[in-house]
């Protein structure tokens, strides 16, 4: 093997950075009312601590900031090495296994950490799992009967 040959890409896409939701103003109107209805319960509850009040009309802000922040498109490649996701790179040995999830709009790979950590998913499009199979079964493990992870399951029912 030829020293630049372990960087090499074995399998590569570009893919958005995550998944993202279309929100109508049914949506913010859900959001803004369920944030109000909190503050008005905390500081009725507590005595008005604008302070903390404060602190959340300001999360809610951030929010509302991201919620309409569009994914960029990344380039994703498997190499001998690990994955290289946009300008991340990671390597096997961080990860137990792997396992594909079907989230009913949307495919991901999704990597669980060996240790204490964040799973790292990407997503892919249908017809290049074969491939994909064939190239990370090479390095780890799959797990066929993994299930979602809690996260995303909590992201796609509020649709962030």
């Amino acid at each position: 093997m030829a020293p630049d040959d372990k960087d090499q890409a074995l399998v590569s896409w570009r893919a958005p950075e995550f998944y993202f939701y279309a929100k109508n103003r049914n949506w913010f109107y859900s959001v803004v009312g369920v944030v109000a209805l909190v503050v008005v319960l905390f500081l009725v509850l507590k005595s008005f601590d604008w302070s903390f009040a404060l602190v959340i009309i300001f999360g809610l802000f951030v929010l509302l900031q991201k919620a309409n922040h569009k994914p960029e498109t990344i380039a994703i490649n498997i190499t001998p090495q690990g994955l290289v996701i946009g300008e991340k790179s990671y390597v096997f040995e961080q990860f137990k296994s792997f396992h594909l999830t079907d989230h009913g709009d949307y495919l991901s790979v999704d990597f669980p950490p060996k240790k204490f950590g964040f799973p790292v998913s990407i997503l892919v499009a249908e017809e290049n799992t074969t491939r994909l199979r064939e190239v990370l079964g090479k390095y780890l493990p799959e797990e066929p009967t993994a299930k979602e992870y809690l996260n995303d399951r909590i992201t796609r029912w509020f649709r962030f």
